[in-house]
């Protein structure tokens, strides 16, 4: 009977050890678990920041473009305003031509016969 009990005895050894083996097994896949998902949410969190920056850079973007058509809208009012004052500068230089010659050689250029016009001294 004692080789019955020692056989027993080695069995149940045997078992304690493979219970043990693989209660440590358990153990060591539960710590590699909670470190990946440590991971996991360290990288969900990384990717958050990553969304919110991209939201920003939209944002920015959508902004530059509106200062972007605003500027050239700018730009095309001040090109049609030098254009309007070119045309404007054009269209007064025969006057300022025309009110820079003397009174009398304007008047023989009419050609109407008009007497000079009397001048009036200036008042101060």
């Amino acid at each position: 009977m004692s080789r019955a009990l020692a056989c027993k005895k080695t069995e149940a050894l045997d078992l304690l050890k493979l219970h043990n083996s693989f209660k440590l097994q358990v153990v060591e896949a539960t710590a590699r678990w909670e470190c990946e998902q440590q991971k996991r949410r360290a990288v969900e969190a990384e990717l958050a920041g990553l969304k919110a920056r991209l939201k920003e850079t939209e944002t920015l973007q959508e902004e530059v473009d509106m200062v972007t058509r605003t500027l050239a809208q700018k730009e095309n009012e001040v090109a049609a305003l030098q254009e309007l004052v070119e045309e404007l500068q054009s269209a007064a230089e025969p006057d300022a031509a025309a009110a820079s010659e003397p009174t009398q050689e304007r008047d023989a250029k009419r050609g109407d016969g008009a007497l000079p016009k009397k001048v009036r001294p200036r008042r101060n």
